[in-house]
């Protein structure tokens, strides 16, 4: 029955990797993906606390839905679901693996497909256009997210204290390649931090730095906030960090302008954006976007169960697990798909949050194995 579970979420990853290709390509992954998913969900045995939290889960997604006009809530809704009593060591090797033939299939497919590889982006904040490589997956920065998604599902399949020194050599040399194909600097600034935590944490766990780890979500959401106030303000630091950001901070301010932050969000278009460009720019933050499309309700509930779920990682002492919530909350700063389950594979992890503890599930027979997720906070 995990079985289906894993293979819709992989299929799902490829549909939202290649973005770009509508048609037969997106209606075919969605049609194998649904009822596979809708299978695993049915047939997953549930406690009746468990069922009360789905509904409260679904109705909140339902509604942000409804509201944004955007189906992420509700698919990321789904995969938390589906999620109770899997194995995550598994779920993580198979991301890997799909991420691996995804990454050989971008860089096979100019030579079966005439298609677009790069795009000429001019770079506002040093004033020079330069070449990117995306080959053919819609943006350059998606080749390098590649990269880096490789190594943190690689990171939380082997366990840190796994992994040999010929598997940190060849994640070294492809987020090296992938940064100076598509020229993403933030993927890469991510993975090299990471490399260094990953360096710390081996040595010897410091449960300071861990705890401050923990805090990430909420550290990466509380700046946000307070970089959108200081730019109304003309703050000269936060006016210069807007310049390295591209004016990422400009656009998230002039999106906040035309649609206010309200309880229940808005159905945003995107806007044609003055400043240092002029042109159809999507919002960027991934913690401004979420606040704005669903509402400032839907974005405390949001990083609460994110930072609970650091909170389990910890006391679980799933160091892995931590790394991989820290790098997507401080990558959601300057991308806009913190609520994509296919870009913040964090959000997989959010059932250990939902639903009973294990030893419950345990004595009524209600998971597979022992491998499913812990301890409820709730």
């Amino acid at each position: 029955m995990n079985t289906l579970y894993y293979l819709a979420v992989c299929l799902l990853i490829v549909r939202y990797t290649f973005y770009t290709y509508k048609g037969l390509f997106s209606i075919g992954i969605f049609a194998a993906a649904i009822p596979m998913l809708m299978v695993k969900i049915l047939l997953t045995k549930y406690t009746r606390r468990d069922i009360y939290r789905m509904i409260l889960l679904m109705a909140v997604c339902l509604s942000a839905m409804v509201v944004s006009g955007k189906k992420l809530p509700v698919w990321s809704a789904l995969i938390v679901v589906g999620s109770k009593c899997i194995d995550f060591k598994r779920l993580f090797k198979y991301l890997y693996f799909t991420h691996l033939y995804i990454l050989i299939g971008v860089f096979l497919m100019p030579l079966f497909l005439d298609i677009p590889i790069y795009t000429d982006i001019y770079r506002a904040g040093y004033g020079i256009e330069v070449r990117r490589y995306h080959f053919g997956i819609g943006h350059p920065n998606g080749l390098q997210f590649l990269c880096l998604q490789m190594f943190l599902m690689y990171l939380c399949w082997k366990d840190r204290e796994k992994i040999k020194r010929g598997s940190i050599l060849f994640f070294c040399v492809l987020n090296v390649i992938g940064f100076f194909l598509s020229r993403s600097r933030t993927s890469f600034i991510l993975y090299l931090i990471c490399l260094g935590c990953f360096f710390i944490l081996n040595r010897k766990q410091n449960r300071g730095f861990c705890r401050l780890i923990v805090w990430s979500p909420t550290i990466c959401a509380v700046f946000c906030l307070a970089a959108m106030y200081l730019m109304d303000v003309g703050n000269t630091l936060i006016s210069r960090l807007d310049v390295a950001l591209e004016h990422r901070l400009t656009f998230a301010s002039q999106y906040i302008q035309k649609y206010p932050i309200n309880l229940g969000g808005h159905y945003i278009y995107e806007l044609t954006l003055s400043g240092a460009i002029g042109e159809n720019r999507a919002l960027d933050c991934g913690y401004i976007n979420l606040m704005l499309n669903n509402g400032i309700v839907f974005f405390i509930l949001f990083i609460w169960v994110y930072l609970m779920t650091m909170l389990w990682s910890e006391k679980e002492k799933k160091v892995s697990y931590l790394m991989l919530g820290a790098v997507y909350s401080f990558y959601f700063i300057m991308e806009g798909a913190l609520l994509g389950f296919y870009k913040n594979i964090f959000i997989f992890l959010f059932g250990n949050i939902i639903f009973s503890t294990y030893h419950r599930r345990r004595r009524y027979g209600l998971c597979e194995d022992n491998r499913g997720i812990g301890k409820s906070v709730l």
